[in-house]
């Protein structure tokens, strides 16, 4: 009996620190790029937000919210010219919409509120209270939010949204997806740029020098960074200690997603 408590107080401290917040923050780090940032002087040609799975009533989660924000200060503060949101409707009960769809309407009201409180800004240290040059700056930004609403998975988020690049010829590529997500994002989009790549040969290698926006998807000359995003634990789950516990399922099934990704030969 005596050893049966241990074992059982054992087990217990250690799914208590397994779902505290530093230990969940540190597990998720554990799978976060690696690889080199996006330049400090360079800007991306598109941020491609990738979804989550979204609540029943089709609100977003806090991932997804994590997510859609990082997207959103990447384009504000320049390094990045467009968003691409891209994610379909995930399935089952949930309210009939589209990942790519709800990741743009919050993008929106994130960027009106960035947007009311620069007028506001400008208001107090402006004597013209009635320009409106933020109107303006929203109206720029609204044609440079795109949606992806076909991909069930990430392998499809990577393929239908190089090529939305391709047909745009965005050839810098910063993928903004959470930590724990990073690692499988990264080796799927490099996989598919690599694979097309190879593809066209010599007479991409040729395309690519005599075309000035590097237009074709699939050339060399096709950049993927990944995007910087801090860890954003979920909420909502009924009570604090069943959001704990998504968070570990997210990592424990990334983890699975990896093994499954590499038997399927997509990384």
């Amino acid at each position: 009996m005596l050893k049966i408590a241990v074992l059982s107080a054992a087990a217990g401290a250690l799914l208590a620190f397994a779902l505290s917040p530093a230990c969940l923050r540190w597990l998720h780090g554990l799978l976060a790029s690696r690889s080199p940032p996006l330049p400090e002087d360079a800007v991306a040609d598109v941020a491609i937000v990738l979804g989550y799975a979204l609540f029943r009533d089709g609100s977003p989660t806090q991932p997804l919210k994590g997510r859609v924000a990082a997207g959103v200060d990447l384009l504000l503060r320049g390094r990045a010219r467009h968003l691409l949101f891209s994610g379909a409707h995930p399935g089952g009960v949930v309210a009939r919409r589209s990942e790519a769809n709800v990741m743009r309407e919050l993008a929106e009201e994130l960027f009106m509120t960035n947007n009311q409180t620069n007028r506001n800004r400008h208001r107090t240290d402006c004597t013209d209270p009635d320009d409106d040059d933020g109107n303006v700056e929203w109206k720029k930004v609204q044609d440079r939010l795109y949606e992806e609403d076909a991909s069930t998975s990430t392998y499809e988020n990577a393929l239908f949204s190089l090529d939305i690049c391709r047909q745009h010829g965005w050839t810098t590529l910063l993928v903004v997806t959470s930590p724990f997500h990073q690692v499988r994002s990264e080796l799927v989009f490099r996989r598919l740029v690599n694979t097309v790549a190879s593809s066209h040969g010599a007479a991409a290698g040729a395309a690519s020098s005599s075309t000035a926006g590097g237009t074709d998807w699939g050339l060399p000359t096709i950049k993927v960074y990944m995007a910087r995003t801090a860890f954003v634990p979920h909420s909502g789950y009924f009570l604090p200690v069943f959001d704990r516990i998504v968070d570990l399922w997210d990592w424990a099934r990334e983890l699975l997603a990896l093994v499954y990704y590499f038997a399927k030969d997509r990384i």
